[in-house]
């Protein structure tokens, strides 16, 4: 099984486990985990380089949708980790909760698309990756 480092660990409502980390070197070895190519992480950073603002993205990996945001200077981001287990109530839930405040419009737009192509597979695909508190290994 796969691990994702996160710092905080929680379940929303007893219905949708997440995770959330802000630690750069943590965030760094979770997108190493989740891209297969270096180019994608490369890209995610140019793009966020080229924004004041840094870049927020939304992308789908294992049961979990994720929220990812880098600071133009990359020293600074966040990471956030939701497992909605293919409940549509719990993914407008979620949406409600974190998307309406934190998130731009377009990334709440691309949150609901994804959970809707995670649909899909879920259960094919579910458990292959486990949120983690863990140390980063050596």
């Amino acid at each position: 099984m796969t691990k994702l480092y996160v710092t905080y660990l929680d379940n929303y409502e007893n219905k949708c486990p997440y995770g959330l980390e802000s630690d750069m070197d943590r965030i760094n070895k979770d997108l190493s985990i989740i891209f297969n190519l270096p180019k994608d992480i490369e890209d995610l950073k140019n793009s966020a380089k080229q924004n004041k603002e840094g870049t927020s993205y939304i992308h789908r990996f294992c049961q979990f949708i994720i929220y990812i945001y880098l600071a133009s200077d990359l020293k600074k981001g966040g990471i956030a980790f939701f497992d909605c287990e293919n409940n549509m109530d719990t993914a407008l839930e979620v949406y409600n909760k974190f998307g309406k405040d934190q998130f731009p419009q377009m990334i709440r737009q691309d949150f609901i698309n994804q959970f809707i192509e995670l649909q899909e597979i879920y259960q094919q695909v579910s458990g292959w990756a486990e949120l983690t508190v863990e140390e980063l290994p050596e």
